[in-house]
């Protein structure tokens, strides 16, 4: 199980590792700046008290604004199940994983997808196009790509 971990290195916090009872976000809840930035590329799991730890967090940093960068897909798909799990009006979702699949070669690759590629439609939101690094061919979204990206209904 691999250990919690924050730092922050180039003004970006970091957070790696299970996201559980040892997880403690003092430090950027309690960072002065106005827009705190984290990345949450390294995040390896998350359990109940995690998902509390990360809905505090955002409730807790009123008057500021979270820039999230690089969710794992499987935390993006818990901000379409939990709502609360990051603030709207503190948390800013500005990237995450999103796995796309090639029919292909039979591959699901995760991808970084920034908040501003997503479009929004009239029957939902659309993830930008992608391509197969192996064959070239075009990527799909895994899934139900309205589901997957149900979370920007609630998210600033």
């Amino acid at each position: 199980m691999p250990r919690f971990t924050l730092e922050k290195t180039d003004g970006r916090y970091r957070v790696g590792g299970d996201l559980n009872e040892h997880t403690v976000f003092d430090a950027i809840r309690d960072d002065p700046a106005a827009v705190i930035d984290v990345s949450f590329r390294h995040v390896s799991s998350i359990n109940s008290i995690g998902v509390a730890r990360l809905a505090q967090l955002s409730a807790q940093t009123a008057g500021k604004t979270l820039r999230l960068h690089e969710l794992p897909s499987f935390l993006a798909r818990m901000a379409s199940t939990v709502p609360a799990l990051f603030d709207k009006h503190a948390a800013h979702l500005a990237s995450w994983f999103v796995p796309y699949n090639c029919a292909k070669c039979d591959v699901t690759s995760e991808i970084v997808v920034r908040r501003e590629d997503v479009k929004q439609g009239t029957y939902g939101f659309t993830a930008p196009a992608k391509r197969c690094t192996s064959c070239r061919g075009p990527l799909a979204v895994e899934g139900h790509e309205d589901d997957y990206f149900l979370f920007l209904t609630y998210a600033a």
